[in-house]
């Protein structure tokens, strides 16, 4: 597997955008979630700053199927500095091995997944969070970051920019809600561990981000208009898309997880997103459009597209907490589109 020159600016944009990095020094970190689009990014990051740096870190990526695993990192495990451990969330750890910082990314992170199994999504979140806990506990971990959502601020009447204060309406009768509402819970359980136990624990809320390393069954519609791009496909959208969203791209997103890991203070929450980049979504799709030289149309939704919309119409995260700690994204939504392409279509030749 070879990396585009792309890939490879978007992992410089982490190693420079990181703060903090030297303080992964001869560490050891595990990463939940290792195949999915966030967690995946994470690993891929880590061990190439970690070779560039000579860093002498060890990356622990978890994930449940060994063969997708090494499928998605054949190009690096040349690097030595990645092991993998196969997992299922449902069932308890028993993890003998000692780990300095844990970043758990694991979780159904896609409207189809919601509603195919909303149990599994809750379980997949607070069980899951739970057994990473009791291990963090049993293990002494210097430090763990939950990753969680802008989607637990709920529905909110303002156009503000959402600060990490703030606390909308979720209808808690909708299956949709399985993701929001799960994730609000397992903050609350992190943030309990941190009081009862002594846990250093921060939250990472993502605004909608956007980039390479989805999943072909991914239903997000960046991920899916993503990728019809960049087979030269037509785009269809099944609303007006007038929701307002902070997209934030994957590069600046990793870097700004990893400065929560390194330098987030105890029990606190830090958005991850670039509030410069709040559009439309119809003008996101545009832009892919545009840049991939495709055609963009609209048409009415069927009842099953419904179900997967979410009912928040705005949601711009401000990033101002994290830029405090000396962060700043620095990706526009073109030129975030403009690199995903060009991986996708070097990952399609």
């Amino acid at each position: 597997m070879s990396f585009s020159t792309a890939f490879l600016k978007d992992l410089d944009i982490i190693k420079k955008n990181t703060i903090g990095l030297e303080d992964l020094e001869n560490k050891t970190i595990l990463v939940t979630g290792a195949t999915g689009q966030i967690g995946s990014f994470i690993v891929q990051s880590l061990s190439f700053i970690g070779s560039m740096k000579n860093l002498g870190l060890s990356i622990i990526a978890v994930g449940r199927n060994e063969g997708k695993f090494s499928n998605k990192f054949s190009g690096i495990l040349k690097n030595g500095n990645i092991k993998f451990v196969q997992q299922d969330f449902q069932y308890e750890l028993n993890w003998d091995f000692h780990t300095d910082y844990i970043i758990h990314a694991a979780s159904n992170a896609d409207p189809k997944s919601y509603m195919s199994d909303p149990v599994g999504t809750m379980n997949g979140n607070y069980i899951a969070t739970l057994n990473i806990l009791n291990y963090a506990k049993e293990q002494n971990v210097e430090k763990v970051v939950f990753i969680s959502t802008g989607e637990v601020y709920g529905e909110i009447d303002d156009t503000k920019p959402i600060d990490e204060t703030t606390s909308g309406y979720i209808n808690s009768t909708k299956v949709r809600s399985c993701y929001p509402i799960s994730k609000r819970a397992t903050e609350t359980l992190c943030i309990s561990f941190m009081y009862q136990f002594g846990i250093d624990v921060s939250i990472a809320r993502l605004a909608h981000i956007f980039g390479p390393n989805f999943s072909n069954k991914d239903s997000r519609v960046a991920s899916q208009f993503l990728k019809s791009a960049s087979e030269g496909n037509n785009l269809t959208m099944y609303s007006e898309g007038k929701q307002i969203r902070s997209y934030t791209y994957i590069s600046d997103c990793v870097s700004g997880i990893l400065t929560v890991l390194l330098c987030g203070e105890n029990g606190e929450v830090y958005n991850v997103s670039n509030t410069e980049n709040a559009i439309s979504l119809h003008d996101f799709c545009y832009y892919i459009a545009e840049v991939a030289g495709v055609q963009l149309k609209t048409v009415i939704a069927n009842e099953e597209e419904e179900k997967l919309k979410t009912s928040i119409t705005h949601a711009v995260l401000s990033d101002y907490k994290l830029k405090k700690l000396g962060w700043e994204p620095v990706i526009n939504v073109k030129n975030g589109i403009k690199n995903t392409l060009k991986i996708l279509e070097g990952t399609n030749k």
